[in-house]
């Protein structure tokens, strides 16, 4: 669960949010719509703790960002996960992307598995070989797929995407958007960050909220 009370945030002199409220309960989906420069990732940033001081405004199942940061971040970082677009430059180039996925699963303190990674990456269209591979000789709709399977290996209870069909095909778009909505049916809550009209591929209902540009 997500709820955010009355929230503000300024930089530099300019209001990005102003008394900005949401919630999200599980099982849900939240969008977040807005062009470029009206804080869509200022938010995406803030809501997983990466931005600015912890906040007493925001919310994660009935405790606020400041309390969990302070009294069990681990505990924080493995139910809440943030997927940033961003393609080849989210991955070191220097290892495979079987260890980059090892690494991000056991970060969170889930034993890893490889027979089961391998047996998800079937059911989104990835070869296995593709972990022998680096980031720079795999596509972006499979980076793309992979960086939300190793989340989804750590059991979240929230997962918030920024722009997450950015510089995808058709194919890999349906994909990622199959994976998002069998995580929602299992009572996992997903907050997404989107430009104004794009599709969220989400079955179902969902909230939106449009941001607008940076207030002066």
């Amino acid at each position: 669960m997500l709820e955010i009370q009355d929230f503000s945030f300024s930089f530099r002199d300019h209001r990005i949010f102003e008394n900005l409220r949401a919630h999200c309960l599980p099982g849900e989906a939240l969008l977040f719509e807005g062009p470029s420069g009206s804080g869509k990732s200022t938010l995406f940033r803030t809501l997983l703790g990466l931005e600015g001081p912890p906040s007493e405004r925001i919310f994660h199942r009935g405790r606020s960002l400041k309390e969990w940061l302070r009294r069990d971040e681990r505990e924080f970082r493995r139910s809440v996960q943030g997927i940033f677009s961003g393609g080849p430059s989210r991955w070191d180039p220097r290892l495979s992307l079987e260890v980059q996925c090892r690494e991000a699963v056991e970060a969170g303190g889930v034993v890893w598995s490889r027979e089961r990674f391998l047996r998800s990456l079937e059911g989104v269209g990835i070869p296995p070989e593709t972990l022998r591979r680096r980031a720079h000789e795999a596509s972006r709709g499979e980076l793309q797929r992979l960086l939300l399977l190793r989340s989804l290996e750590r059991e979240p209870s929230l997962i918030l995407l920024d722009e997450p069909y950015q510089g995808l095909d058709p194919f890999s778009i349906t994909l990622v958007a199959r994976l998002l909505n069998l995580y929602r049916d299992r009572g996992g809550t997903l907050v997404l960050f989107l430009q104004p009209g794009e599709e969220s591929g989400l079955r179902g209902s969902e909230r939106k909220i449009p941001l607008k540009k940076n207030l002066p």
